[in-house]
């Protein structure tokens, strides 16, 4: 049996839904934020405040994330990111539809008012 398409959406577009939904400061979706040097993509990031948030679904599936080699890739990238001065948040497809994560958003945005200044 298909699942109506709403079901379908992509967790990180879903995420981002939620963000317009909560009138957010917009993120960019599939960020590269090292493209002179690695692939890697930041599933929605706000380049600005050097915040970016990833969407691990497939949790009970043994998705891509919950493998040793895509575990050691997001590894990577979130100790690039972190060296790089970024805050990463990682999110599970639970609680993205749970609403933790939009929460979660909310509160760093009302905590960080004002985007860092980025170096040249």
């Amino acid at each position: 049996m298909r699942r109506p398409a709403a079901q379908n959406i992509d967790l990180a577009d879903l995420l981002a839904l939620h963000v317009s939904g909560m009138q957010l400061p917009r993120g960019v979706r599939e960020f590269v934020p090292f493209p002179n040097q690695r692939k890697f993509r930041c599933d929605l990031a706000w380049p600005a405040h050097k915040l970016c948030a990833e969407v691990n679904g497939g949790e009970y599936t043994q998705g891509r994330h919950a493998r040793a080699a895509g575990m050691n890739s997001d590894y990577e990238k979130h100790a690039l990111l972190v060296l790089d001065g970024w805050q990463v948040f990682w999110f599970s497809g639970s609680q993205v539809k749970s609403g933790f994560a939009i929460d979660i958003l909310q509160r760093w945005f009302a905590s960080h008012s004002r985007p860092l200044v980025l170096r040249e």
